[in-house]
């Protein structure tokens, strides 16, 4: 009695695997580029808009390999006010003047003090409910790592 496998197939299905390694970037890259897309579209809708400037400075930049970035850059008299939004800010009170100077519903309005504003989390939340636009992502990127390697053979 004898017994015997032949591995021929394995080892085929292996080079398969290793040439579509290389490709992977290039595979998964669009799917990660429109979910970091939808996640700042997503975002700029939870914004509660003033004057649009900060929707407006969202932007997504590929800052690696497979490695994408959503940022906000609003800009204030050089203040990036984005963060201050997303995460509140604590009381302002004039440092170089005897009033704080706002343009509120195209009024002008002086005060000496203005209180703090709670955390408006306009990415946060969608960055912790992401999954919901990451899995559809996630999903096409592995049936196109799958149908490369089938092609592969």
């Amino acid at each position: 009695m004898s017994w015997s496998i032949d591995a021929s197939e394995i080892a085929r299905m292996g080079a398969g695997f290793s040439s579509v390694a290389g490709r992977v970037p290039e595979i998964v890259e669009p799917g990660l580029q429109r979910a970091a897309t939808k996640i700042r579209d997503k975002a700029k809708g939870n914004i509660n808009h003033k004057t649009g400037k900060l929707g407006a400075s969202g932007k997504v930049t590929k800052i690696g390999r497979m490695i994408y970035e959503v940022r906000f850059e609003a800009f204030n008299k050089g203040f990036n006010y984005a963060s201050a939004v997303e995460f509140g800010r604590g009381p302002v009170r004039p440092i170089n003047a005897k009033v704080l100077r706002f343009n509120v519903g195209g009024k002008t309005v002086f005060t000496k003090y203005a209180g703090p504003a709670p955390a408006q989390r306009f990415l946060g939340r969608v960055v912790d409910s992401a999954d919901s636009i990451l899995a559809p992502e996630i999903a096409k990127m592995e049936t196109d790592i799958v149908r490369a390697i089938e092609a592969s053979f």
